[in-house]
């Protein structure tokens, strides 16, 4: 959860991330349907919910490796989708991708580069997103890869590390552009279960040490309940019902949480 700091009712009382009434739709499907929500600063927010809910639309918006059909989607008060001032212009290049430096996204595969070593595969991310040298490019990254535990495995190569290594790699390449908002879609889904444990710890250590605001999808009930702040439960593009760990997975107050926890708990 938040540090002290971050999890401060001042802290907590800014907007970090912002869904106001947006859709989505692909096609005739509808995917996101007038929906609301506010991640505020040093909040760990946790979407829950079925398969075809939305969950994963909403950080590819945010991010914004997809556009909103309407509503507004707002990083820390500013737009992602349209021009500040009177009328609807839609947001420049610029500022897009200025606001999209501001976030970071860790997905289910863990894209890194083959050919290249642990640390290259970290080091390029700076280079080409932050325009570091080479020298500052690295220092950074064996610092990131000291957090997540694999400082020494800087000079191996992808495929000599295990899936949960590489997806501890994927959230060290994320951290080292020092966003303030981490975006996590479904993170562990690709790995053996056996390995599923070593990657929510680094996640629970970044999240515990850092003031980052974080928005996950997991389907893994018992670290969501131990991470977050709040949980968000979504069905059919919406938000269905939202309240701390404790209250929505002990007493939830809607019946389709509640169905959908009995039968991820029964599973």
């Amino acid at each position: 959860m938040a540090d002290s700091e971050s999890g401060s009712p001042a802290a907590q009382a800014r907007p970090a991330l912002e869904f106001d009434g947006v859709g989505k739709r692909f096609g005739k499907h509808v995917v996101l349907d007038d929906f609301t929500l506010t991640v505020n600063a040093g909040e760990t927010v946790t979407l829950i919910g079925p398969s075809g809910s939305g969950k994963t639309t909403v950080l590819r918006l945010a991010m914004l490796l997809e556009r909103a059909d309407h509503g507004d989607i707002r990083v820390f008060g500013e737009s992602v989708m349209w021009e500040p001032g009177p009328g609807h212009r839609p947001i420049s290049a610029k500022r897009s991708r200025r606001l999209a430096g501001r976030l970071g996204m860790v997905f289910q595969q863990y894209n890194l580069f083959p050919h290249m070593t642990i640390v290259q595969n970290l080091d390029l991310a700076q280079r080409t997103v932050l325009k570091l040298g080479r020298a500052e490019a690295t220092a950074r990254s064996l610092e990131h890869l000291a957090m997540v535990g694999l400082e020494d495995k800087a000079a191996s190569y992808p495929l000599q590390l295990s899936g949960g290594q590489q997806q501890r790699v994927a959230l060290a390449r994320a951290l080292t552009l020092r966003p303030e908002i981490l975006l996590l879609d479904e993170i562990t889904s690709a790995l053996d279960p056996e390995l599923v444990g070593e990657v929510l710890e680094v996640v629970r250590k970044v999240t515990a040490e850092t003031d980052i605001t974080t928005l996950l999808v997991t389907h893994e009930m018992r670290f969501a309940r131990d991470i977050s702040d709040r949980v968000v439960m979504m069905d059919e593009g919406r938000v269905v019902e939202e309240a701390p760990p404790g209250t929505l997975f002990t007493k939830p107050s809607s019946p389709r949480t509640q169905a959908f926890i009995r039968r991820i708990l029964d599973h």
